[in-house]
């Protein structure tokens, strides 16, 4: 492999492919088996076309259950209106420049807070939540899921269907490849002039919107004396690199991400969460599809008359509700399923478990409740909801999957967004904080306040307020609220130019004091007498 070029995985990308299926097909065949009886859209067979018809399941319990865990884990990961991660300073890398100026930590906080309020702001406007979303479903249902993510308002989510992954002992992706197709119509001239190369057989479809472009995303793992990061290029049949498709990527933000939910190590699939769960899944759907056709057999009515009775069939088609009919009780039978009792003890089971399905998926959340805003607090209850629910799974995605999605989102707004430019390499570290905003910011705010409220109250306000640096300490408030502070808090030019203006009027005010003292209490011994005596006459004429 060391004589390779960076761009080849030794054989073409199609005959990796086809080389790698055969360890993909039981992870495929569990995760067709789970999707048939829970969420068949997500899922779904490998030859389907838009319009095929899928499998119905006889319930709704178990797609309820995947889109509400895969929902929350999504709303953990990037809450509305909080922040997903936290951009902190490397402080040892700081320290000359803090010592030099002892404001310029907090000045610092303040900007990459701002900088993470204009990435959390960015993101809204993109596809992120709902790609994510997919994927959380994709790994709950299958187990395996893959990202490609070259537009940064387009992430792609693919399923084990159309991609193939190479990984090492330790479960690290060094090899994949995604199969896709796309119509000769839109397909890029480049894509268009690799494949003509290498077109063997003439299209004799009449339409040529059918035409299509079989293209191989690739990636692979380069280990440079410990330094690595992935090469990403595209490939069409024939083993043809279309040019200007070659890109580099660090090792945590690549452009593909392969994920897993339950690592199998030494294996290159993982196992899917659903998979622990499957009884309960099964037994939901053989209790709901026994109860439908229990309920249709109880709504069958029949009546048997016997035809040796006296009892007239026809009197009995023809009477109306209360008519008096002449016959015998006896020649009459109603043709009952008497399966009340097996059909009470199925749904009692399908109840239970329902009620456990509902405690490993939290679709009974205690936090949930209805208003415009939920607190940072709620959201640290629900991300430890599902890290308990799951076993401590939710920790392990959230600092591999939900890691990509940060990063990678973080540098793709950095590339697109000149403006906003690239931090120095090492400076700035991104911790990842799962929406609980009380681990992060939230926490350092109350840090914040606690030591205020401690100071004043064992030396005093007086000294509080002659020893703390009453600016900094707001601008670090403010970094901590991801509030915008200008405007707000003054600068140190704006309060440099009070203090010189207060200086400025009060030596103007002593020097006004020092010449028209005399002046002005003549005046005031004038307007005294006359208040005394009265307005001398003429005054008012003069007036």
């Amino acid at each position: 492999m060391d004589n390779l070029s960076d761009t080849s995985l030794g054989v073409t990308a199609e005959e990796f492919y086809e080389s790698q299926i055969a360890e993909r097909n039981g992870p495929v065949a569990l995760g067709r088996r789970i999707a048939d009886i829970s969420s068949p859209s997500t899922f779904p067979p490998e030859d389907w076309q838009s319009g095929d018809p899928l499998e119905t399941p006889n319930q709704s319990v178990n797609a309820y259950a995947l889109n509400t865990l895969s929902s929350k884990m999504m709303l953990s990961a990037f809450p509305p209106g909080l922040p997903g991660w936290k951009s902190t300073p490397d402080e040892t890398k700081l320290d000359e420049d803090i010592q030099a100026d002892p404001k310029l930590y907090s000045e610092v906080v303040y900007a990459l807070a701002r900088r993470d309020e204009i990435h959390r702001s960015r993101l809204e406007a993109t596809r992120c939540r709902s790609a994510m979303v997919k994927y959380n479903k994709l790994l709950l249902l299958t187990g395996n899921a893959a990202s490609l993510w070259t537009d940064i308002d387009s992430p792609i989510i693919y399923n084990m269907h159309h991609y193939v992954v190479k990984r090492d002992s330790s479960g690290t992706p060094i090899a994949g490849v995604i199969k896709e197709s796309v119509s000769r119509m839109v397909a890029d001239d480049d894509v268009i002039e690799a494949s003509e190369r290498h077109r063997t057989e003439t299209p004799t479809s009449a339409n040529i919107w059918d035409e299509e472009i079989t293209i191989f995303h690739c990636q692979k793992l380069i280990n440079d004396n410990g330094d690595k990061q992935y090469v990403y290029w595209q490939e069409v049949e024939g083993g043809e690199v279309i040019d200007g498709t070659v890109a580099y990527a660090d090792f945590d933000t690549p452009t593909i991400y392969f994920g897993w939910m339950i690592p199998e190590f030494g294996s290159s699939w993982g196992i899917p969460y659903c998979a622990d769960y499957e009884g309960d899944m099964q037994a939901i759907e053989n209790f709901s599809s026994a109860l439908q056709d229990g309920g249709a057999a109880a709504a069958r009515f029949l009546t048997l008359v016997d035809p040796n009775g006296n009892t007239e069939l026809k009197d009995i088609l023809e009477a109306d509700n209360l008519e008096v009919v002449p016959g015998r009780e006896q020649d009459i039978h109603v043709l009952r399923a008497d399966k009340g009792g097996d059909l009470a003890i199925a749904s009692q089971e399908m109840e239970s478990a329902a009620r456990r399905l509902g405690q490993a998926f939290l679709m009974f959340s205690a936090i949930q409740r209805k208003g415009e805003r939920v607190t940072a607090e709620e959201w640290r209850i629900l991300a430890s909801e599902i890290d308990q629910a799951m076993g401590g799974l939710y920790s392990d995605v959230s600092q591999t999957s939900q890691r990509y999605f940060v990063l990678r989102f973080i540098h793709l707004h950095e590339e697109t967004d000149k403006k906003l430019g690239k931090l120095p390499p090492g400076l700035v570290q991104v911790a990842v904080v799962t929406g609980i905003d009380s681990l992060g910011q939230s926490s350092e705010g109350n840090r914040l306040r606690e030591f205020m409220l401690e100071s004043v109250e064992e030396i005093g306000q007086e000294a509080v307020a002659a020893n703390i640096d009453v600016s900094d300490y707001l601008r670090r408030k403010a970094a901590v609220k991801n509030i915008k502070t200008d405007g707000l808090i003054k600068s140190k030019d704006q309060l440099a130019a009070e203090v010189a203006q207060q200086k400025q009027e009060a030596l103007q005010n002593t020097i006004i004091d020092k010449a028209t003292g005399p002046l002005a209490q003549g005046g005031a011994d004038m307007l005294g007498k006359m208040m005394e005596g009265g307005i001398p006459e003429g005054m008012m004429e003069d007036v």
